[in-house]
């Protein structure tokens, strides 16, 4: 997992490296299918090691895997005589390694070769047991990104006051604005609820309450002390947005 998270928001978030169930189990030396729960960093595999060091920096890639006709946006990756082709999945906010094979120019079993064979046959991209082990490990990671970032967003945002700041927690974008008058702070967490796929598993237990304890960290009873709001920093609330407010005074 590469971090490239900027804690304002801005263009960066963070990078989840991964390579697919089907690719560990029948491209690369070494490894299984049940490799896919291990971290990709602790993968010993040249190709896998090649791709961390690369994709953590340069997610996209330069040389285009083509023609392909299932897929698109498909990159090449050089390491010794391996190729692998790699996907930035912005979507997911990861980077997949979705095959890998030796060079064997004008070969039957070239990796090239391989590639547009998976392509044809749609088994290249990322299926759904890929995406369910995605977002679980997503989930699981969620409240230690909530509390890394938590402190510079506040930041920002009293800074910034009465702007807004935007970010993305745990894959999910929120927006944080802070308004003070007369010595009583009120802040607004506003909170994108598609940030969880309808297609993988439930989001942490209690996820808003995670965001709640984080944002508004005086309040001692979040039924009766944190309220709904159509409004943050002056704009009305977004499709699928929910904004939360509490009131800090002193």
């Amino acid at each position: 997992m590469s971090d490239n998270a900027d804690p304002r928001g801005g263009d960066q978030v963070r990078l989840y490296l991964r390579v697919t169930i089907r690719c560990l189990d029948e491209d690369l030396e070494g490894t299984t299918a049940a490799d896919a729960e291990r971290p990709v960093e602790d993968l010993g595999n040249e190709l896998v090691q090649k791709f961390v060091a690369m994709r953590s920096q340069d997610p996209k890639g330069v040389e285009k895997v083509q023609p392909l006709h299932k897929a698109s946006e498909v990159y090449t990756l050089h390491a010794g005589e391996w190729r692998g082709a790699t996907w930035h999945d912005r979507d997911h906010n990861a980077v997949w390694l979705l095959a890998g094979g030796f060079h064997r120019s004008g070969k039957s079993d070239d990796a090239y070769q391989h590639f547009k064979g998976l392509d044809a046959g749609c088994r290249l991209l990322p299926n759904v047991a890929d995406y369910k082990l995605l977002l679980t490990i997503q989930a699981g990671s969620f409240v230690d990104d909530v509390m890394e970032k938590t402190p510079a967003i506040m930041k920002e945002a009293y800074r910034r006051s009465p702007g807004e700041v935007e970010a993305v927690v745990g894959t999910i974008p929120i927006s944080v604005a802070v308004v003070i008058e007369d010595g009583i702070e009120f802040v607004y967490l506003a909170v994108m609820m598609s940030g969880w796929t309808e297609d993988g598993p439930e989001p942490p237990a209690n996820w808003t309450t995670i965001l709640w304890a984080a944002f508004f960290p005086w309040v001692t009873d979040l039924v009766d002390e944190v309220g709904y709001e159509n409004k943050i920093a002056g704009r009305p609330a977004k499709d699928g947005e929910m904004i939360y407010a509490s009131i800090r005074e002193g």
